[in-house]
C-alpha cells in the first residue's frame, strides 16, 4: 500500500479484505493507474487509465495478481486462465514464480504493470521472433502420440485406440495413442479415439479448458471452427447401412484436435496446436447424444444428415462433461538429436560387443537419434553382467545383441520389427569370430 501512495501514477480507489472459512485470506487494493506510455485510440483497446484490483495473497511466496475491472476491457494474449465473460488476469511475467521472486519489489512490480499495458497497447508484448502462443493452459491429464503419427495418419485404412496407464497421485493421469495390428496383440482397456483435423486458427487469447462439449464447441466457434459436423463425421465412420451390433460399452472416449495456428491472417501456418478430450462414456452413445447414430433393435445406425426422417437437431451433447488432456508426443530421430544437441545423423556402422561398454553407449546413441546401428556379440546375459550391464534381471539368459535391441527399441517407443535393424546374431567360435561376422554385416567393410 506504500509503494501504492509513493507512485504518481497510481491511485488508491479501495482496500479490501476477503475472509472466507477453510480459504486462505487475501487483501485487495483496487487502482486507478495512468500510463503515458500508452497511445491513445490503439487498436488493442487499452485506455491511459484503467481500473485493476490487486490482489495480495496471504503467502509471501506467492505472486500478487492483477485483474482488470473494466468490463470492456479487451481479449489479450498473455493473460492468465481467462475466460471471455470473466475478469481478465493479466500475465505479468515469463519466468517461474521463483525466479520472479528473488528480485521482486512492490515498486518494480507496478511499474511492470504499466509496463504490461504499453506493451500490450502498441502490440509488443509478444514479438514476432518468439513462437507463437499456445492455445490451452497444461492440464493434469496427458495423451502422449506414436513418434509417426503423420504416417500413421495418412495410412489408408489405420485405426488407433488409447490406453492408459495407472492413475497418479494427484488424480492425474496418462493415456497412449496406439495403432491396432490384427487383433492378436492387442492390450486390454482399449477405448475409442476420434481424431479431428480443424481449419487454422489466429494467434491470442490462452483459453481456459471447457469443462463440457458444448463448451468446446462455443470457444471454437468464436475462433471461426464449426465442431460439430466433422465431430459427427467421425462418430458416424465405420457404421454402414446395416448398422453395427451395440456390444460392451466403453468406458471413455478420447477426442484429439489438431488446431493450426497462424501468426496473422492468411499467413503461414506456425505450429499444429494439439489438445485432447476425455468424454466418459461409449462412443456410439455419444454418436447418439450428437445426432449422428440411432439405437434400434440392439444396433447402432447413421442418421441421414439433412433428410427429411432425421431427427430434430440434437442438443443433448452440450452438456456432456469433457476433460482436458495435455498432449504429447514420443520424439523421432530427427527431434532427439535436435534435443541432444547432435548436428548429424550419424553412421551407418557396426557395433563389435554389447557388453558393459557397449550396450552403454548403443543405449546413448539410440536415445540421442545418432546413426542406425548393426550389433554382434556372441554372449549372453548372466547374473554377473546385471552389475554394469543395462540388462536387467529378466534378460538373464538371452543374447546381448537380443537384450540391446529389445531395450533400444524401448527407450524410443520404436516397434520391434522396426528396431531388428540393429541385431546380428551369429554363431561363429574361435578367434576368427568377430573378423568374419564383421564382413557378414551388409554395407560394412
Amino acid at each position: 500500500m506504500a509503494a501504492v501512495g509513493d507512485a504518481g501514477d497510481f491511485t488508491l480507489v479501495q482496500l479490501l479484505s476477503h475472509r472466507v472459512p477453510s480459504v486462505p485470506p487475501i487483501e485487495v487494493l483496487v487502482v486507478d493507474v495512468e500510463c503515458d506510455g500508452v497511445p491513445s485510440r490503439n487498436p488493442a483497446g487499452i485506455q491511459y487509465c484503467e481500473r485493476l484490483a490487486l490482489c495480495v495473497p496471504e503467502d509471501p511466496g506467492a505472486l500478487v495478481e492483477v485483474l482488470a475491472l473494466r468490463k470492456s476491457f479487451p481479449v489479450l494474449m498473455h493473460q492468465n486462465h481467462g475466460t471471455h465473460d470473466g475478469v481478465a488476469s493479466l500475465c505479468l511475467y515469463f519466468e517461474p514464480t521463483r525466479t520472479v521472486m528473488r528480485t521482486w519489489t512492490p515498486q518494480r512490480f507496478l511499474r511492470r504493470i504499466q509496463w504490461w499495458l504499453e506493451q500490450s497497447a502498441r502490440g509488443e508484448l509478444h514479438p514476432a521472433d518468439q513462437p507463437v502462443e499456445h492455445l490451452f493452459f497444461a492440464s493434469k491429464y496427458e495423451l502422449v502420440l506414436p513418434w509417426n503419427l503423420d504416417a500413421l495418419r495418412a495410412t489408408p485404412g489405420m485405426k488407433m485406440a488409447v490406453t492408459r496407464s495407472k492413475p497418479r497421485p494427484d488424480g492425474g493421469g496418462t493415456f497412449f495413442l496406439r495403432p491396432l495390428g490384427d487383433g492378436s496383440n492387442e492390450p486390454a482397456g482399449l477405448a475409442s479415439h476420434i481424431d479431428l483435423t480443424l481449419p487454422s486458427v489466429l494467434q491470442g487469447f490462452v483459453e481456459r479448458d471447457p469443462v463440457t462439449l458444448g463448451g468446446l464447441a462455443d470457444m471454437l466457434s468464436r475462433r471461426g471452427v464449426d465442431l460439430l459436423p466433422p465431430l459427427i463425421a467421425a462418430l458416424s465412420d465405420g457404421v454402414g447401412s446395416a448398422g453395427v451390433p451395440a456390444g460392451t460399452a466403453e468406458s471413455f472416449v478420447v477426442i484429439v484436435v489438431h488446431i493450426p495456428i497462424v501468426r496473422e491472417a492468411g499467413g503461414a501456418v506456425q505450429q499444429i496446436s494439439r489438445r485432447a478430450f476425455l468424454v466418459l462414456g461409449d462412443a456410439r452413445q455419444l454418436g447418439v447424444k450428437t445426432g449422428a447414430l440411432y439405437l434400434h433393435d440392439k444396433r447402432y445406425y447413421a442418421e441421414i444428415q439433412g433428410s427429411v426422417l432425421a431427427r430434430d437437431p440434437a442438443t443433448e451433447w452440450k452438456s456432456e462433461p469433457i476433460f482436458p488432456m495435455s498432449v504429447l508426443q514420443f520424439p523421432d530421430s530427427a527431434v532427439a538429436r535436435k534435443q541432444s544437441s547432435v548436428l548429424v545423423e550419424g553412421p551407418r556402422g557396426t557395433l563389435v560387443g554389447a557388453g558393459s561398454l557397449g550396450s552403454a553407449m548403443l543405449n546413448l546413441w539410440t536415445r540421442a537419434g545418432w546413426g542406425q546401428w548393426s550389433v554382434i556379440d556372441k554372449d549372453h546375459v548372466k547374473p554377473h553382467n546385471l552389475v554394469r550391464h543395462v540388462a536387467f534381471s529378466q534378460h538373464v539368459g538371452e543374447l546381448k545383441c537380443d537384450v540391446v535391441s529389445e531395450l533400444c527399441g524401448a527407450a524410443r517407443d520404436v516397434p520391434v520389427q522396426l528396431a531388428k535393424h540393429i541385431v546380428c546374431r551369429l554363431a561363429f567360435q574361435g578367434q576368427r569370430f568377430y573378423r568374419d561376422a564383421i564382413a557378414l554385416v551388409p554395407g560394412v567393410a
